[in-house]
């Protein structure tokens, strides 16, 4: 089943902004749960984790992993990245592609989305992110600006 990521709004049954215990009463008890780490929570069943602020912020970054199929503006976020980044592309998204540590990732601003693949020898998707507005404000030459699809 897909799970809708609305960009800047949440992912999922999770909106951003939500504290720990709204998510924790929405989706009831997590699977994954640290008593001391009071930063994230995580649903194994539905494949998402939400990150919280320290201090008791709410919710800035939720990830998911499968059993999850991320979709955001009709376009699937799982399966192969290539594709993903293809698809992204030819619907005029501009992507921010990964280079030196962070090879392998892309992001896109205009939906506040993360794509990371598992290593740079597959094409196997390990997790799709979304953000909140603001994240990355710095510039960073980790980055490379893509508009046009790969050929």
């Amino acid at each position: 089943m897909r799970t809708i990521i609305r960009p800047y709004q949440g992912f999922g049954p999770i909106d951003f902004g939500m504290s720990r215990p709204e998510v924790i009463a929405r989706l009831g008890p997590p699977r994954r749960d640290d008593p001391n780490d009071r930063e994230f929570v995580q649903y194994v069943d539905l494949g998402l984790q939400a990150n919280f602020r320290p201090g008791g912020g709410g919710c800035f970054w939720i990830s998911s992993f499968p059993p999850c199929e991320p979709e955001v503006q009709g376009i699937p976020l799982d399966g192969v990245y290539s594709e993903v980044e293809y698809s992204l592309c030819r619907a005029g998204y501009l992507l921010h592609i990964g280079r030196g540590v962070i090879e392998g990732w892309l992001r896109c601003d205009e939906l506040g989305i993360q794509v990371t693949r598992e290593d740079l020898d597959t094409q196997e998707i390990e997790s799709v992110s979304a953000y909140t507005r603001n994240h990355y404000t710095d510039p960073d030459d980790d980055w490379v600006l893509l508009r046009e699809p790969p050929s």
